[in-house]
């Protein structure tokens, strides 16, 4: 199966190219979730926009915490080890 590089170009020349980048997606990623925002209107009939809190609490979170306590309880106090000589 010797091939020419003639042939080679030909067949290169035939195959569909597709696009190495997609156009119309955001080239990075979205980093901070989008906020939930409420808009509410008073009796005026101005708009009142309101944001959403979103409070993170996951179990990492309270087992740093955990952790954290526990290590400070390990701790000695500095007087009972002190001695003097």
């Amino acid at each position: 199966m010797d091939r020419s590089s003639h042939e080679y170009h030909d067949h290169i020349s035939n195959i569909i190219k597709a696009p190495s980048v997609i156009h119309g997606a955001p080239q990075y990623p979205n980093v901070h979730k989008p906020k939930k925002r409420v808009q509410l209107t008073d009796l005026a009939g101005r708009a009142i926009v309101e944001y959403e809190v979103d409070v993170d609490e996951s179990f990492d979170s309270e087992a740093d915490g955990f952790v954290q306590q526990k290590q400070k309880n390990f701790e000695l106090c500095k007087w009972k080890t002190f001695r003097m000589y």
